[in-house]
């Protein structure tokens, strides 16, 4: 004959041992302190976490505080945890339900959980605030200033290189404006050199660096870099004269593409081949006139100032026929039609 079993602790029947709802009420599902601190910069909002600054949201800092030191049984299987974050002043309290299955049976439990904040710098910050920087894009230009612009245009692509970079110790600590040009402070030094290649590989130009001893950090030497981005001396929509031709400049970059306005055909050279070129004017400088004739290899325009007709070469890119508005530039090369932007 076989003996009944009871629970020792509430004495319901049992097939031994602690009864299911004993067992349950004594089994810790869950372990975690009532209290935990976490460290947010005042300045940015990342936060401190396995010893490094992140990027987050407050709330996102709460629940990743409290998952990081949350201790689930071992014996739990099928574990489901819900984390629910309330901003009380200074402290975070997340509201933790966590649900699994133990020995075949179903068990719940609900934590909560206070994260207070602790405010200071984070890394980034106190560089930032103690005038850090690593290097320096200084750009400048050839034989002009740079105009507002490529200044404009320079600051874009540096801001554009820092915030794709996933190093977020990298940053610009200062734009400074000068007569000649800007100087862009920045850390750490391959991002000041990513951002002067970009600036070349954009406008063209030439680009060097120098590197001077700063003095010892953490030890070692430390050395900051100078790139010197000299932007080539003609901009798009200057008209220049180069040897026998006179160029238009559509386009300016690592090439240099633009139309001849003597022949119509296209050009397209290097950046430096345009050594001993000439500005003419620009295109800004252009009159609006009539076309009066077109013949095969000639066209007759009247003069914008005096209004008498010229004889001008036909250039190959001109479509317009007689009576025509179009657009020319004077200059001590002559007189050219202007294409189409």
């Amino acid at each position: 004959m076989t003996s009944s079993l009871f629970c020792p602790n509430c004495g319901r029947r049992s097939e031994g041992g602690l009864c299911a709802q004993c067992f349950l009420e004594r089994f810790d599902l869950v372990k975690c302190s009532s209290i935990l601190g976490a460290k947010i910069c005042t300045t940015c909002g990342s936060f401190f976490q396995d010893r490094k600054w992140v990027e987050c949201d407050p709330h996102g800092l709460a629940i990743s505080t409290v998952r990081s030191q949350l201790n689930i049984n071992p014996a739990a299987e099928d574990v489901h945890v819900a984390f629910e974050p309330e901003t009380l002043g200074e402290i975070m309290r997340v509201h933790v339900h966590v649900d699994a299955v133990v020995k075949g049976m179903a068990a719940s439990k609900d934590v909560d959980v206070d994260v207070r904040i602790e405010r200071e710098s984070c890394d980034r910050c106190r560089r930032i605030a103690g005038g850090y920087y690593e290097g320096i894009v200084q750009v400048r230009a050839e034989n002009r200033f740079p105009t507002s612009e490529e200044r404009s245009r320079c600051k874009e692509i540096a801001a554009a290189i820092i915030n794709q970079k996933s190093d977020r110790m990298a940053f610009i600590l200062d734009i400074r404006e000068l007569k000649e040009g800007i100087d862009i402070y920045v850390a750490p030094i391959h991002a000041g050199k990513q951002i002067s290649k970009a600036i070349t590989e954009e406008f063209g130009g030439k680009l060097s660096e120098a590197a001077k001893l700063a003095g010892r950090r953490d030890g070692r030497e430390f050395y900051r870099v100078s790139f010197a981005v000299r932007l080539p001396q003609f901009l798009v929509g200057d008209i220049i004269s180069l040897g026998d031709h006179v160029i238009d400049i559509a386009r300016m970059g690592k090439r240099v593409v633009g139309r001849n306005l003597k022949t119509g055909a296209q050009f397209t050279s290097d950046v430096d081949d345009l050594g001993g070129a000439e500005l003419l004017c620009h295109r800004s400088d252009a009159q609006t006139t009539v076309l009066t004739m077109v013949q095969d290899d000639e066209i007759q325009v009247l003069d914008p100032d005096s209004y008498e007709p010229r004889t001008l070469p036909r250039p190959a890119f001109l479509k317009a026929e007689s009576g025509a508005e179009i657009s020319v530039v004077k200059t001590r090369k002559g007189m050219f039609v202007l294409p189409e932007n």
